[in-house]
């Protein structure tokens, strides 16, 4: 209970939706906006939609979390989004990293499915 306490004061915790994710609000506009983009290069119809995400599933709750001075400064966790843009609906695995400067989100594209 308190490193679950903890990982909600490092990182926020956003609701979109139906959607709970660790990630606060401008890490989810960032990783959306990100999103966006790759459904442009694999060559959805519909690009210019900004996606809007449905559902967020944390698979990995945030491990190796170290602090400097009261700040996560190193340490990641998974999750698993669901997008709607147009007709289309995007399911990605997403890694997020923390580290000194913030945090940053690792797509793999052969992961991402477009349906």
């Amino acid at each position: 209970m308190i490193k679950k306490l903890l990982t909600l004061m490092i990182l926020g915790f956003a609701t979109t939706a139906n959607a709970e994710s660790l990630a606060n609000d401008i890490l989810q506009r960032d990783t959306i906006n990100g999103i966006g983009g790759i459904k442009m290069i694999l060559g959805v119809k519909g690009y210019e939609c900004q996606p809007k995400l449905l559902e967020a599933e944390v698979l990995q709750q945030p491990t190796d979390i170290k602090l400097y001075q009261g700040v996560a400064v190193s340490g990641y966790w998974r999750e698993f989004w669901t997008l709607q843009c147009n007709d289309s609906k995007v399911t990605v695995p997403i890694k997020f990293v923390l580290d000194k400067t913030g945090a940053s989100w690792v797509i793999t594209l052969d992961e991402v499915e477009i349906k």
